[in-house]
């Protein structure tokens, strides 16, 4: 696990190092969560140019969402956090992967929701109902 104070630290840490999940908070010193996305996402040579990336952000409004929706980001989650709910995003993210998509203006998770069989301990419509 490695973790960055600033947002040069994590620019190093992804430059430099293979990394196997993101967790990343929006407001970042100078920049927000989106600008760090695209910077992982857009180094063509990057050793973490494909890594999942999931973003934490105590104002998930619309505007938001979609900003980091076209950044590439895997997934986003409303803060305060629970373990369970950080654990069910994760899981969900690195057992269900969607296909990664690189073009001239987005590089990140293909955006189209499909149909997936998803397994129940994962399927939240399931989880309400029970």
């Amino acid at each position: 696990i490695w973790e960055a104070g600033t947002v040069e630290e994590a620019e190093r840490i992804v430059t430099d190092r293979k990394l196997d999940f993101v967790v990343l908070d929006y407001f970042l010193d100078g920049l927000d969560g989106a600008d760090f996305t695209r910077f992982v996402r857009r180094r063509e040579k990057g050793l973490n140019r494909t890594v999942p990336i999931l973003l934490l952000t105590a104002m998930p409004n619309h505007s938001k969402v979609v900003k980091m929706r076209d950044a590439g980001v895997n997934d986003i989650v409303a803060k305060p956090v629970s373990p369970r709910t950080l654990y069910t995003h994760m899981h969900h993210i690195l057992a269900i992967p969607r296909p990664f998509v690189i073009t001239r203006n987005y590089v990140g998770p293909c955006r189209r929701r499909k149909k997936l069989d998803v397994p129940p301990e994962l399927d939240r419509r399931r989880r309400r109902a029970a």
